[in-house]
């Protein structure tokens, strides 16, 4: 499986966000509480991931994206913060197509979606 790019930066601390994957199936009742239970511990985590990219690195990125993760379609190993302590290499696979920005003549800031395999 392919890993994040030694050449790429990790993504930044600014505008990252994790958000816990719901294991849980509701049913709501006609009246009273709903009924909730736990159909898996494995919900995958998804995670907003920002990175900075000087113009090399933007094209080692592009390149990544489209051969490695199949423009994300494949599992990749992406290093993670995720609570536990540090950054953990991770299998992640997009949710959707990423977003560029350009923040000055030859830096780009690449915004993504990700969901994060927890098992």
């Amino acid at each position: 499986m392919a890993t994040w790019p030694i050449a790429l930066p990790l993504p930044t601390q600014q505008g990252y966000e994790i958000t816990a994957g719901d294991g849980t199936i509701r049913t709501d009742m006609e009246s009273g509480a709903a009924r909730v239970r736990l159909r898996s511990r494995a919900a995958p985590l998804r995670a907003h991931l920002r990175c900075v990219f000087k113009v090399a690195e933007m094209a080692t990125f592009q390149s990544f994206w489209e051969s490695d993760m199949q423009e994300g379609a494949a599992w990749v190993f992406i290093p993670i913060l995720d609570g536990t302590g540090g950054s953990v290499s991770r299998e992640c696979r997009a949710l959707a197509p990423y977003r560029a920005s350009l923040l000055g003549s030859r830096i780009w800031s690449v915004d993504m979606q990700v969901e994060v395999r927890r098992a």
